[in-house]
């Protein structure tokens, strides 16, 4: 998927998430590390600060990298993919009333998307309070197929798969869809009730010859995009600049007595 962005929620609250993420990542295997160590309130208050100048340079640096890249190698994509045909038949699908309400139903699976993987991120992805039946879970996998967060990957996989390349990213894939169907299993059944009259339409349209041919235009402005932006992101990678390390030796420095 693209560059993680930890800004891309706000600084307090992607902030946030990067504390709860790498918090427990001091010391993964230990199921008694939680709030009740004494070293606990130690350990955020370090996380917290490099956690927030992480945030803070990701949005400086390697934000500006993405998207200047990305918006350099969308052009080129399109026009490798894309011709004025089928160009002409996605401009007109949203621009169409139809389209119009693709494209407020794509912001909403973006949302539901990203809360369940930041959930996920942050081990703190949990069953929704609606019953998870199998049915309502195949629903839902079919509502995130029509997300370009998931179905960009998804076709790029089927076109490795069919090339013989590397399709290695394809599980992933599909256990993150199964955590979003999971975690955000409310919000995706109101999105199917929703518009549920415009389904076969969309279904219809996002295995459309020309908007498979988007979709791996897309793919491929979002890999030159995260190529360009690499060196710059590891900069801002816990596991990368040495932050990762320096919290676990202050957290093995630490008492452990109450």
């Amino acid at each position: 998927m693209q560059a993680s962005d930890p800004s891309n929620s706000g600084s307090a609250a992607s902030a946030n998430a990067c504390v709860e993420r790498y918090i427990r990542a001091v010391d993964p295997n230990n199921r008694d590390w939680n709030s009740s160590d004494p070293r606990w309130g130690k350990m955020r208050d370090v996380i917290s600060e490099d956690c927030q100048s992480i945030v803070e340079g990701y949005k400086r640096k390697v934000a500006p990298a993405i998207q200047n890249a990305y918006s350099e190698a969308i052009g080129k994509s399109y026009k490798k993919h894309l011709g004025s045909k089928d160009a002409n038949t996605l401009i007109r699908f949203y621009e169409s009333d139809a389209g119009q309400r693709y494209l407020a139903l794509q912001g909403a699976l973006t949302a539901a998307s990203n809360s369940g993987m930041n959930q996920f991120f942050t081990g703190k992805a949990v069953h929704d309070s609606q019953a998870s039946t199998p049915a309502a879970m195949r629903a839902r996998i079919q509502l995130l197929r029509l997300s370009k967060t998931f179905s960009i990957f998804i076709v790029a996989s089927e076109d490795a798969r069919k090339a013989g390349g590397d399709t290695s990213g394809g599980p992933a894939i599909a256990i993150m869809m199964h955590v979003v169907a999971e975690s955000q299993g409310q919000i995706l059944d109101r999105l199917e009730d929703e518009y549920s009259a415009d389904l076969p339409i969309y279904t219809s349209f996002a295995t459309s010859p020309p908007e498979l041919d988007e979709l791996r235009a897309l793919y491929e402005a979002t890999n030159v995009a995260n190529a360009a932006a690499g060196k710059v992101a590891a900069e801002f990678s816990p596991e990368l600049n040495g932050n990762l390390n320096k919290w676990r030796q202050l957290y093995r420095s630490l008492s452990s007595d109450k």
